[in-house]
């Protein structure tokens, strides 16, 4: 079936004057209601596909460091993780319980004034680099000049 298009509108004015009454107000809502329901189950295909997604790249993954090491090095690796991450854990509630309630105050409010400002000490947006006059600039393909 090939779609034809309407060049001159004269297809578009011969159903413009076609009498047709306006659809009723419980038909529109319902009518939106049923097309928001579909793209909130598409959006959870969309999320449930890549969901699965990962977890086949996750297993390819696990399957392949498992056929290339042995279980004894996978084990030894996994209790490496374990003892950084409890090193790591000790090594910042020494420095969460030595440093003073006072700096951490002053050090989650800076990093607070720095998001809300993004980062900028001027106090503005920097500012696009612009051409000087009498400057060539180039465009986008290769060669030609504006």
């Amino acid at each position: 079936m090939t779609e034809r298009f309407d060049e001159d509108g004269q297809l578009t004015h011969l159903l413009r004057l076609l009498p047709a009454p306006e659809p009723s107000a419980q038909f529109a809502s319902a009518a939106r209601r049923r097309y928001l329901a579909a793209i909130e189950a598409r959006a959870r295909r969309e999320a449930l596909t890549g969901l699965v997604a990962a977890l086949v790249g996750l297993a390819a993954v696990a399957v392949s460091v498992a056929t290339v090491t042995e279980p004894a090095g996978l084990v030894a690796w996994l209790a490496e993780a374990a003892a950084d991450l409890a090193r790591w854990t000790a090594g910042i509630g020494v420095v969460v319980a030595l440093v003073p309630p006072a700096a951490w105050v002053s050090v989650v409010l800076g990093s607070a004034a720095m998001i809300l400002w993004g980062g900028s000490w001027r106090g503005h947006a920097p500012s696009r680099p612009r051409n000087k006059p009498g400057a060539r600039s180039y465009s986008r393909t290769k060669g030609e000049r504006t």
